[in-house]
C-alpha cells in the first residue's frame, strides 16, 4: 500500500537495522538468554525477547528482566556483549530481495545510509559479514549516550554525512521509532510490514509510504 506518491526528486535513502535490512531475531535471543543464564533468571522464548527489539541493549534487556536496577542492567549488558560479539552473525540473515534492493539504487547513484539503535559496533560487524557494508556512505550505529530513535539526533548525523536535504530523504523502518525519527527530522518516511515491529503500531505513526516487501521500495523510489 502505498500512502503517497513517490517523488522523482528523491536523492537519498536511511534504512533502519534490525527488522528493515536483517532478520536478527534469534541471534538477539540467544545473547539476551545467554544474560539471562549468567544472571541465574530462566530462559524466555524467542518472542517474548523480541517484543522488546528496537531501543538498544539497555532496553531490550530492561524490558525483559523488568527492572530499573542500574546494576542489574550492566551486568546483563557486559554478558549480552560477550555472546553477541562472538555469534552477532551465526543466524542473522538479510531479508529476501534486500541485496538486489541495494544494488538497484547503488546503481541509479542513489545515497544510502543505515541509522540503527543497535551498538556502532555491532552495526559495522554483521554489514561487513553480510556483504552490504559497501553500498552505504553512512553508517551509524549508536554509541555511549547518543539519543537514540525516536530523538531524531542519529538521523541529523547521517543526513550530514549523506549531504542530504531531508526534504529529498526517505527513512525506511519496522518501527514507530523510525517514522517518528524522520517526522522529527524533516524527511520523508516509509513503514514496512514484514519486520520485527508490528505493523498495526507502525502504521498507526502515519509514515508516507508503505512496503510489505523490500522488493516492492523500487517500485517506488
Amino acid at each position: 500500500m502505498i500512502l503517497r506518491q513517490a517523488q522523482d526528486e528523491l536523492v537519498a535513502l536511511i534504512f533502519d537495522l534490525d527488522g528493515t535490512l536483517i532478520d536478527s531475531r534469534e541471534d538477539i535471543a540467544d545473547a539476551a538468554n545467554f544474560a539471562l543464564e549468567k544472571l541465574g533468571v530462566p530462559a524466555v522464548p524467542s518472542p517474548s525477547v523480541w517484543r522488546h527489539i528496537g531501543g538498544g541493549i539497555r532496553s531490550l534487556l530492561g524490558g525483559i528482566l523488568k527492572t530499573e536496577d542500574a546494576a542489574v542492567i550492566k551486568r546483563a549488558v557486559e554478558c549480552f556483549r560477550e555472546y553477541y560479539s562472538a555469534h552477532c552473525l551465526d543466524k542473522t540473515v538479510l531479508y529476501p530481495g534486500v541485496t538486489e534492493v541495494l544494488a538497484y539504487y547503488d546503481g541509479r547513484k542513489k545515497r544510502m545510509a543505515v541509522v540503527t539503535n543497535k551498538d556502532q559496533e555491532f552495526t559495522h560487524k554483521i554489514l561487513a559479514g553480510l556483504g552490504v557494508e559497501k553500498y552505504f556512505q553512512s553508517r551509524i550505529g549508536a554509541r555511549e549516550g547518543d539519543r537514540k530513535k525516536p530523538h531524531p539526533d542519529l538521523l541529523h548525523r547521517a543526513l550530514e554525512e549523506l549531504k542530504s536535504d531531508p526534504a529529498q530523504t526517505v527513512i525506511i523502518g519496522d518501527s514507530p521509532a523510525d517514522i517518528e525519527a524522520g517526522q522529527k527530522a524533516g524527511t520523508k518516511t516509509c513503514g514496512v510490514g514484514y519486520g520485527i515491529g508490528e505493523p498495526e503500531k507502525v502504521r498507526k505513526a502515519k509514515p508516507d509510504f508503505w512496503v510489505e516487501t523490500p522488493s516492492e521500495l523500487i517500485k517506488l523510489f
